[in-house]
C-alpha cells in the first residue's frame, strides 16, 4: 500500500522525533553516567586522603607519646652518668647528639601531625610551621594573608596545609633559596595562593624528589577542584599559583 504524500511526511517527522528522543536520553544518561563516576572518583581521594591524614597524626601522635619520652629519658641518663663519669666530655657529646635526635623527632611529629591547622586554622598553622623550619635553616620566611572565611572545612584546610608544608620542605631542601614569600587571599570567590623563593631551582625539575612531592601536590589541588600554575624549565626560582573555588572547600 502506498502511502500519500502527506502520511509520509508525517511518518517522517514522527521517525526523526523518535531518533531526536532516543539521542537526548542517550546523553542525559551518559552525563548522569559521568557525574556519579566523578563523584566516585571525588569520594575515593577523599578516602585516600582522609586516610592517609589519619596515618600521620596516629604516627605523629606515637612519635610524640612514646619516642620523645624514652629519647629524654636516655639523654637524662647520660646527662647523669657524665657527672661522674671519667670520660665526661665523650658522653657530653652523645648527649649532645641525643638532645639533636629528640629535636628532630619533635620536628617531625610536628610537621606530620595536621593538629596544628585544626587548632590554629590553615594561616596561623603554617605561619607557625614556616617560621619554625625557616628559623632553624636560617631562611627569611614572609607570609601575607587576609582573614579566610570561617567556612571553609578542616579538611580542605588539612589539604592546603598539606601542599604549602610540601613547597616549604622543598625549598629549604633543594632551592639554595634564603627566603620564603607566601601569599594567601580572597579573589572574586576564589582562595588565591602565591607562593615563591629566591632559590636557583624550582620543582619542576627531572630529580625523581621532585617529581614525586610535585604529584603529590597536583593531587591534592585535584581533589580541591582547584588550579595549579608553575614554571616548567626548572631554571628558576620556585614560584606556584594556586587557585581554589571557595564553594568547593566547604
Amino acid at each position: 500500500m502506498l502511502l500519500t504524500k502527506a502520511e509520509f511526511i508525517y511518518y517522517v517527522i514522527a521517525a526523526s522525533l523518535a531518533i531526536g528522543l532516543v539521542v537526548v536520553f542517550f546523553f542525559i544518561v551518559l552525563a548522569v553516567y559521568l557525574r556519579m563516576r566523578l563523584k566516585r572518583k571525588d569520594d575515593l581521594y577523599h578516602a585516600i586522603n582522609r586516610t592517609e591524614e589519619n596515618e600521620r597524626n596516629r604516627i605523629a601522635q606515637d612519635l610524640h607519646d612514646d619516642i620523645n619520652p624514652l629519647l629524654s629519658a636516655i639523654k637524662l641518663e647520660l646527662e647523669s652518668m657524665a657527672d661522674q663519669h671519667t670520660q665526661k666530655k665523650e658522653l657530653s657529646v652523645i648527649a649532645q647528639r641525643l638532645n639533636g635526635a629528640i629535636q628532630e623527632v619533635r620536628d617531625l611529629a610536628r610537621s606530620m601531625s595536621s593538629t596544628i591547622v585544626l587548632n590554629l586554622g590553615l594561616v596561623k598553622g603554617i605561619e607557625q610551621f614556616g617560621n619554625s623550619i625557616c628559623k632553624s635553616a636560617r631562611i627569611q620566611f614572609n607570609l601575607f594573608y587576609e582573614q579566610l572565611p570561617d567556612q571553609i572545612s578542616d579538611y580542605a584546610q588539612s589539604t592546603i596545609y598539606r601542599i604549602l608544608q610540601e613547597l616549604l620542605v622543598n625549598s629549604i631542601k633543594h632551592s639554595g633559596c634564603t627566603e620564603i614569600n607566601l601569599s594567601i587571599s580572597i579573589e572574586a570567590n576564589e582562595l588565591f595562593i602565591e607562593y615563591n623563593d629566591n632559590g636557583t631551582k624550582g620543582m619542576a625539575s627531572k630529580d625523581a624528589t621532585f617529581g614525586m612531592g610535585l604529584k603529590n601536590i597536583a593531587s591534592r589541588v585535584d581533589v580541591l577542584r582547584g588550579q595549579m600554575a608553575f614554571p616548567t624549565d626548572g631554571s628558576s626560582n620556585a614560584h606556584y599559583t594556586f587557585t581554589f573555588p571557595l564553594k568547593q572547600l566547604v
